[in-house]
């Protein structure tokens, strides 16, 4: 797909909430769940187990296609770098809709409301994302993401362009 077309063409978060049955929604919130977590801890390995090669994120200005976990990584961790710089202190994706877009229930399609925190404060308005989920090696996979915002709001698509992917000094 070309430039910032999201994955999930013309479907609207109404039309996906309108076919989503429950099975996918649980896998869904389970699978967001899973990779916000070993993001916010910094687990990279466990986070690398649910992505998918070739991976495409997308958001209003900016998209890109990922064609290695090292390449993915790299501009992930960047954008935990991101976060805690913007004072970031926690994050959360509520499922609002998914369903399986395939007779074998290998690929699953879905949005959820994205929360940005400080403290108890939005640090920006909520937005929604979409998901692509694929069944491989053994477990469920974001193949692709696209979000209404704009990534310059909270560089994530190329925050490794604008810092370093570094984690934090463990403490003694």
């Amino acid at each position: 797909m070309d430039g910032t077309r999201p994955f999930h063409g013309e479907l609207s978060a109404e039309q996906i909430k309108k076919d989503s049955v429950p099975e996918a929604v649980a896998i869904y919130q389970d699978t967001i769940d899973a990779i916000k977590a070993h993001f916010w801890t910094r687990d990279w390995d466990a986070l690398l187990s649910f992505i998918a090669i070739p991976n495409r994120i997308s958001a209003l200005d900016a998209a890109r296609v990922f064609n290695s976990h090292n390449e993915w990584l790299n501009v992930t961790r960047a954008a935990r770098t991101c976060f805690a710089d913007q004072g970031v202190t926690e994050y959360h994706r509520i499922c609002g809709g998914a369903f399986f877009t395939d007779a074998d229930k290998q690929e699953i399609t879905g949005f959820h409301e994205t929360y940005i925190l400080r403290g108890s404060a939005l640090a920006a308005p909520r937005f929604k994302g979409y998901m692509r989920i694929v069944w491989r090696d053994g477990r469920w996979q974001s193949a692709g993401l696209h979000t209404d915002q704009r990534d310059t709001v909270f560089p994530t698509i190329y925050a490794d362009r604008l810092v370093p992917a570094m984690d934090p000094r463990p403490t003694p």
